[in-house]
């Protein structure tokens, strides 16, 4: 299988995969194959590839005043909050990069926003009422390289199985 596969034709390459994986006890495989297509749940190790910058942003408001597309802080935070490790299903991260958009943004779950709002130090009683993760476009095509080279050692794996085709 070629590395340079298109990103729109992996979730197709990965079921496919996942069907061959299972067929010949590659269940290590298997397990990858299906948590890129449907997502890694939470708890689940998940792939360094899949580890990225990111940088959390949102509005804020003190109810006179809105600022959109704001940098919230995370100088306050436990932790690195300068990357996060995506957990999306792969077509999602398919899907943001055919927007051809130099950044995308996926949201932050609406229970961190107390967090992000103890960080501000704007006065006037401004808070965070809506966040998301932005991603430069070019850390997620590092993701989806990522991706297909795990797929291709997958494929060399089913290659050399006992009763693969």
């Amino acid at each position: 299988m070629s590395m340079n596969l298109p990103a729109n034709d992996l979730p197709k390459a990965l079921a496919s995969a996942q069907q061959q994986l299972l067929a010949v006890g590659l269940d290590d495989f298997a397990s990858w194959a299906s948590m890129e297509l449907s997502g890694y749940p939470s708890g689940v190790r998940v792939p360094e590839y899949r580890k990225i910058a990111v940088q959390a942003r949102g509005k804020i408001s003190n109810d006179t005043e809105v600022i959109d597309n704001q940098p919230l802080p995370v100088w306050h935070l436990a932790g690195d909050w300068t990357q996060e490790t995506l957990r999306l299903p792969i077509h999602q991260i398919v899907a943001a990069l055919e927007n051809r958009a130099p950044c995308v943004r996926f949201p932050i779950d609406n229970v961190s926003l107390a967090l992000f709002t103890r960080g501000l130090r704007m006065g006037s009683g401004f808070r965070v009422t809506d966040a998301w993760w932005e991603i430069q476009t070019v850390h997620l095509e590092r993701l989806v390289d990522g991706v297909r080279k795990q797929l291709r050692l997958a494929r060399e794996h089913l290659e050399g199985a006992p009763g693969a085709r």
